[in-house]
């Protein structure tokens, strides 16, 4: 027997926490050096990988309400729209926004934007989690799979491609 859609909602739901708490129980061991210390080769801390997380999943709220999407990561719609072939100028734009923020206010923000995803995905129909993301983004051209399909990606995947990259920094694979 095929899952209802509600079982897959859940299903969805309950894999964004998994993977959530999974950064969250790793994050939880390190130190504060070890958080604004080392950095990768493109020279993010660990402590920018988990803004950029949190400022992507915040991010899916404000599509999921049809408000432009570039406005919640804080950047202007000509930075936006190199999206398709530039994802390194939105994301060092928004590393820049939040360098200063002390390892508290970056996992309250981290936890903030997550609980506000799931809240969000929890309350929207279901036709809605199914609607292509281009209705819900104008300069979304032909980006015709689901919202619900851009929600996991901009957690679970999300979560789980940055945990890796925080565990490469400090060389714990």
């Amino acid at each position: 027997m095929n899952p209802t859609p509600e079982e897959l909602r859940r299903a969805m739901i309950a894999e964004m926490d998994a993977s959530f708490e999974q950064v969250r129980a790793y994050l939880s061991t390190l130190s504060d050096q070890e958080w604004q210390g080392p950095t990768d080769d493109e020279g993010w801390t660990i402590q920018d990988h988990v803004i950029h997380m949190a400022v992507w999943a915040g991010s899916m709220v404000a599509v999921a309400e049809k408000q432009p999407r570039w406005e919640a990561l804080g950047v202007d719609r000509d930075t936006w729209k190199t999206i398709k072939h530039d994802y390194d100028r939105i994301n060092a734009a928004v590393q820049r926004r939040f360098q200063g923020w002390s390892r508290s206010q970056v996992w309250a923000e981290f936890e903030r934007s997550h609980q506000a995803l799931v809240e969000k995905a929890s309350t929207m129909t279901i036709a809605n989690l199914e609607r292509p993301y281009s209705e819900y983004q104008d300069l979304a051209e032909n980006q015709n799979e689901p919202l619900y399909a851009y929600m996991s990606g901009n957690s679970i995947g999300h979560y789980d491609e940055h945990l890796g990259y925080i565990r490469a920094i400090l060389g714990d694979l």
